[in-house]
């Protein structure tokens, strides 16, 4: 999203697109973009804790964001709005076509939610309660344009990490398999999400199939000692006790701020 940009609204505003300050204050979005910035703001200076005043704001925004999406859809007498994954991001071209056959400035503003999500999760898996982790990225998964958001991967990957924090392999499988769909993956993202894959097919009882995940982020990044310890307990056939992957987003928590990672429960 905007990557821990902790000064927000430097968008990049040509002759028929307004600049964000432009809009009435009372849109509900510029608030909720008020909030993730301080948000972010604070976890830089201290830590992915740091979001713990925050949560009830955030929480608020979330709950309030298929709304906001809503009321920005339908615009008003002078404007259409339009979300953009990023600051400085061209608006969508289906939004400029609107705004030119209305005859209406085109106001461009970051989408916040997805981010809001984001750091709502990592501090409830920090806070090992990873039923609510998985409830606000589902809330930001099922809004409207986040299938086509290009940082849906980020909560996709992170969703697997807290279905098998839950124990739910098969959904952690199926979310890991499609976060490794994403042909702009870093190279060390695509390791991470190989090995969460290794780990979700082990609890799962095809071990053949872990052992070749783990061999595959292990070609990607070759001296992970975690994925070597990991794809050494599979080799052994020995079960639980090792630990699922960090979740690996394109979102800059500072790293000395992220979750540890969630242990594999041992099997019955």
């Amino acid at each position: 999203m905007r990557l821990v940009f902790l000064a927000a609204g430097l968008l990049l505003c040509g002759a028929d697109v307004a600049c964000a300050a432009t809009p009435a204050p009372d849109h509900p979005w510029l608030a909720d973009n008020r909030t993730i910035n301080r948000t972010i703001a604070d976890v830089h200076d201290g830590g992915i804790g740091a979001v713990a005043p925050h949560v009830a704001d955030l929480e608020k925004a979330l709950a309030g964001a298929k709304r906001s999406m809503e009321i920005a859809a339908a615009g008003d007498a002078g404007h259409v709005y339009a979300f953009v994954a990023d600051p400085g991001d061209p608006p969508p071209e289906a939004a400029k076509a609107a705004a030119d056959a209305a005859k209406k400035k085109l106001i461009v503003e970051p989408n916040p939610y997805l981010e809001i999500a984001f750091f709502l999760a990592t501090y409830y898996e920090l806070d090992n309660k990873p039923a609510d982790a998985l409830r606000v990225i589902d809330v930001a998964l099922a809004l409207p344009g986040s299938d086509a958001n290009p940082h849906r991967t980020d909560l996709v990957s992170k969703r697997a990490a807290e279905l098998g924090s839950l124990k739910r392999w098969t959904e952690s499988l199926t979310a890991y398999d499609e976060a490794l769909k994403d042909k702009n993956l870093a190279t060390a993202v695509r390791a991470y999400l190989s090995r969460g894959r290794g780990m979700a097919l082990y609890e799962l009882g095809r071990k053949s199939e872990a052992k070749d995940a783990y061999l595959e982020s292990l070609k990607l990044v070759a001296n992970d000692p975690e994925a070597k310890k990991e794809l050494e307990m599979i080799e052994q056939n020995q079960d639980g006790g090792q630990k699922l992957p960090p979740s690996v987003n394109a979102f800059q928590v500072p790293a000395d701020s992220a979750p540890p990672a969630q242990s594999s429960p041992p099997k019955p």
